[in-house]
């Protein structure tokens, strides 16, 4: 973990989660006291999409066609936006 001008960053973090490896690279930032970025990169491996969707709330609100979906898959996605001030994404 490094903190340098105001920003965090976060790289190769890893975790178990839902039953998966999941590495991670987190860059946030403040833009004021009510909005803050962030750039997330995430890579879990194998992991029951199902339970996924079942068990983590932001997996289903990007996620909401996997509510019907079953099987075991790898993922590897990025994203970054804007958090507002209860530290919630913006979506567009």
């Amino acid at each position: 973990m490094k903190i340098n001008q105001g920003k965090l960053e976060l790289r190769k973090a890893g975790f178990d989660l839902i039953g998966s490896t999941v590495l991670m690279d987190l860059v946030y930032g403040s833009q004021s006291t009510e909005k803050a970025f962030f750039n997330f990169k995430v890579d879990a491996k194998e992991f029951d999409i199902k339970r996924a969707y079942d068990e983590v709330k932001m997996f289903r609100e990007m996620a909401s066609a996997a509510e019907s979906a079953e099987g075991i898959v790898s993922l590897n996605y990025k994203v970054a936006g804007i958090l507002d001030g209860n530290m919630s994404p913006i979506y567009p």
